[in-house]
């Protein structure tokens, strides 16, 4: 059983130190406090079985979900988080800024029973080698700059954004080599780094033509993650992941829409729409498990349409999946007990109709 207590008090300023107010400086700032308790209770409650003292014991280490053992503790965690940032409107058509913000993610538990009414014999050793009840919070400084801007009479708009955040206490699933096995559990691994780009583009360069697209480069990294769980195929109890790219997170995403609609008479209007998305390969399990690695793949929809009676009623064919992609949307990667690689593919091309009324 889990409570959470909240209480929080924030605010925020805008300075604009210039008489044209093209110039403005922003600080929020956000003190949280947070009250946790957990209480938890592993016991055997029936034994149709008749398993000995030292049968149980030496099974409750293999439920994953259920051990024995007791918790019942507390903790008290506050944090500062907030933002500050500058603007400038360098023209009417030109928007310039710079921000670093500062966010927290609560500290927390291990589930389970980390302590000495745990009749696992690794948990000892665990505790040795940094295992604990509790997790501290993670922090993730940010800092950000870009532009935001419109050319030829607001028909083209073009935004950029460069990033870098930097996750501290990153919380994750370590594991600790037990005699033969690997213990697992919660714990503060590290740290975690991304940076990276953004470019968003949309367009209305001729009537009833609209474009929409972006492209992101995001180089999401494990700055520091030494004592990770590995993979099924590994017999390495743990696996130093410092330097791999994030779990998923695609180095690069991006897609592009365009859309175009024509007047038939003054209550009708016909439209059509083609959209592409893609994006590069990415690993879909904690572990990095080199099965669970999903190649690059692109996917697109079409549709086409009527708006009548001046849009209330929109009648419109549509495809997903339009040239039939075979793609997974998630690998759970090779499962030891079983030699099996389980995960759970994207839908095929589907295609259907759809009728709107507005009252």
């Amino acid at each position: 059983m889990f409570h959470t207590d909240t209480d929080a008090l924030f605010g925020n300023l805008t300075w604009h130190p210039d008489e044209a107010r093209r110039l403005a400086i922003d600080i929020g700032l956000r003190q949280t406090w947070e009250r946790r308790s957990q209480v938890y209770n592993g016991v055997v409650a029936s034994n149709p079985g008749n398993l000995t003292t030292a049968q149980i014991r030496a099974l409750s280490p293999a439920g994953a979900n259920a051990q024995l053992g007791q918790v019942d503790t507390a903790l008290r965690d506050s944090a500062l988080s907030g933002e500050a940032g500058v603007s400038y409107k360098a023209t009417p058509d030109v928007f310039l800024y710079g921000k670093y913000a500062r966010g927290n993610k609560s500290a927390g538990f291990n589930l389970l029973p980390y302590n000495a009414t745990n009749p696992d014999n690794g948990v000892a050793s665990a505790i040795a080698l940094g295992a604990a009840q509790t997790v501290k919070g993670e922090t993730a400084d940010n800092f950000e700059a870009g532009m935001k801007s419109t050319f030829l009479d607001h028909r083209v708009l073009l935004n950029i954004t460069a990033f870098h955040t930097k996750v501290r206490n990153y919380q994750a699933n370590q594991a600790v080599g037990v005699g033969n096995t690997a213990l697992r559990f919660l714990a503060n691994v590290g740290s975690l780094t991304s940076r990276g780009v953004e470019a968003e583009m949309e367009t209305w360069l001729l009537p009833g033509l609209h474009t929409k697209g972006f492209i992101a480069f995001n180089k999401a990294t494990y700055s520091s993650f030494p004592s990770s769980v590995c993979p099924g195929q590994f017999t390495a109890l743990t696996c130093d992941l410092t330097g791999r790219q994030v779990a998923w997170a695609p180095k690069v995403t991006s897609d592009f829409t365009v859309d175009y609609t024509q007047r038939l008479d003054a209550t009708a209007k016909a439209y059509g729409l083609f959209d592409v998305n893609w994006r590069s390969k990415q690993n879909t399990t904690i572990t990095l498990d080199p099965s669970a690695e999903i190649q690059a793949y692109a996917l697109a929809s079409a549709r086409v349409g009527l708006l009548l009676d001046n849009d209330r009623l929109d009648m419109q064919l549509w495809v997903e999946n339009l040239f039939d992609k075979a793609y997974y949307i998630n690998l759970l990667g090779y499962t030891k007990s079983t030699g099996l690689i389980q995960g759970y593919p994207g839908n095929p091309r589907t295609y259907g109709g759809t009728v709107r009324v507005r009252f």
